[in-house]
């Protein structure tokens, strides 16, 4: 059976991505975060209570204590740090605990769950390393890069008299409060599946209520899962919004620094972007494991379908590719690749391709996952790399970063010193600990 795994061609494992991609992630992550915690607030969804009895009993039902909430960067910290404590300033913006630890809990997130589906299993953070480092060395030094590099791009953009577009600011403004809204329905459908709460029992203002209660709490515990709080994570959006603003200012159509196609060609040309598709006939679990006959016979399937594909072209070649991806009962015979210099790409697999000219179809020899069959393509402004950022895309936000290396190579940067006693590795005992409380779990079990 003919069988295709992207990852075992194509390794596109990054120690560092770009600054845009990060920051854009996080939305994501914030969402995942809340999805996982819509089970872990109180049973006893059948009732409204006041705002009032809801702070109240917060601690109570969620299982998590009252200092949490109170303030959970004095509660990581030990109260050595409060959450409205400037911790650096850049060009004068300040940057608060809040904010900061924000950024901590969310590189400890992206380093446990990239090390996982690398090696599937979970990291220990503050285990020490070969150099004497840690992990948690690694998270606080791109938490720093973060967290200043959003402030000066944020100074930058004021200083350029940059405002947000009208749906930039109505996105900054809603994200929060639908959040909650999104959460509080999806609590609503589950307490009313579980029959913990009977639709006849409300009107549309008392639903209302309670969506936003229950939204409301399950936001709070999200919000302590990565150790901040409601304006930390509004600071730090404002300025992602910034960012994301400043960049179309300043590349988009009339922009200063607009990419020409003339500019996405050189870049095309300068990190050579390749672009194809392919067939793979083998199995990429366990192909070396096969029997000589086997694999024979995907040699066979192999060049069988290369003397089919050389005798086409145009729509017959593309409808020739859809065919043989049909014959496939799991319908992944086929895959599209767009790469740069810095992506690692099976050995035989980029010879090959490197060897045609685009439009030309060519077959490896026998590589550690089968036989493949290329079909090199012509790269394009709209050519998608496999996190789906498009060719121009790319070059635009290389560009980008390329200025905002400038911008933070002259930034004025002040370490306050409220955090010349942090241990980041307390922090993320501290942090797994209130994580495990908000689970449902216990640090023991």
């Amino acid at each position: 059976m003919n069988q295709i795994d992207k990852g075992m061609v194509f390794y596109r494992f990054q120690e560092e991505i770009t600054v845009k991609k990060r920051i854009m992630a996080l939305s994501i992550i914030l969402a995942l975060s809340v999805s996982l915690l819509t089970a872990c607030g109180s049973d006893d969804t059948s009732a409204v209570s006041s705002s009032a009895e809801t702070e109240a009993s917060e601690s109570e039902d969620s299982g998590v204590p009252q200092e949490a909430y109170d303030d959970v960067v004095a509660y990581l910290t030990d109260s050595a740090v409060n959450a409205e404590d400037v911790v650096y300033t850049v060009n004068g913006q300040d940057i608060t605990a809040s904010e900061y630890f924000y950024w901590i809990a969310y590189e400890a997130y992206y380093y446990s769950y990239s090390y996982y589906y690398t090696y599937y299993s979970y990291p220990d953070l503050t285990a020490e390393l070969e150099d004497g480092t840690t992990m948690a060395d690694y998270v606080l030094e791109d938490a720093y890069y973060y967290a200043t590099m959003n402030a000066a791009v944020y100074s930058k953009a004021l200083e350029a008299g940059v405002t947000l577009s009208d749906e930039y600011q109505e996105s900054y403004d809603s994200y929060i409060p639908d959040s909650i809204t999104s959460l509080g329905e999806d609590l609503w459908d589950e307490a009313v599946a579980a029959g913990t709460v009977s639709e006849d029992d409300y009107g549309e203002e008392e639903k209302a209520a309670w969506i936003e209660e229950q939204g409301t709490a399950q936001m709070n515990l999200s919000l302590l899962y990565y150790g901040t709080t409601r304006e930390g994570l509004e600071e730090m959006y404002l300025r992602n919004y910034y960012y994301q603003q400043y960049e179309n200012v300043l590349f988009s159509e009339g922009g200063e620094y607009e990419i020409t196609e003339a500019d996405i060609e050189e870049y095309i040309e300068e990190q050579e972007v390749r672009a194809c598709r392919y067939l793979l006939f083998g199995d990429t679990s366990d192909f070396e494991d096969l029997t000589d006959e086997e694999k024979a016979e995907y040699l066979d399937q192999a060049e069988a379908c290369y003397e089919d594909l050389t005798a086409l072209s145009g729509e017959e070649l593309d409808e020739a590719i859809i065919a043989y991806a049909a014959d496939n009962p799991d319908g992944n015979t086929t895959g599209e690749l767009v790469y740069d210099s810095s992506d690692t790409v099976l050995e035989d697999f980029e010879t090959l391709l490197e060897s045609l000219d685009e439009g030309e179809i060519g077959i490896t020899g026998k590589t550690e996952d089968g036989y493949y069959v290329i079909i090199r393509d012509t790269v394009t402004a709209e050519s998608e790399f496999s996190d789906s950022y498009t060719v121009a895309e790319q070059c635009i936000d290389d560009a980008y970063q390329e200025m905002i290396d400038q911008w933070m190579s002259a930034a004025e940067i002040e370490d306050t010193g409220v955090l010349d006693d942090f241990s980041v590795t307390d922090f993320m005992g501290n942090l797994d600990a209130l994580r495990d409380l908000i689970d449902g779990v216990s640090s023991d079990d």
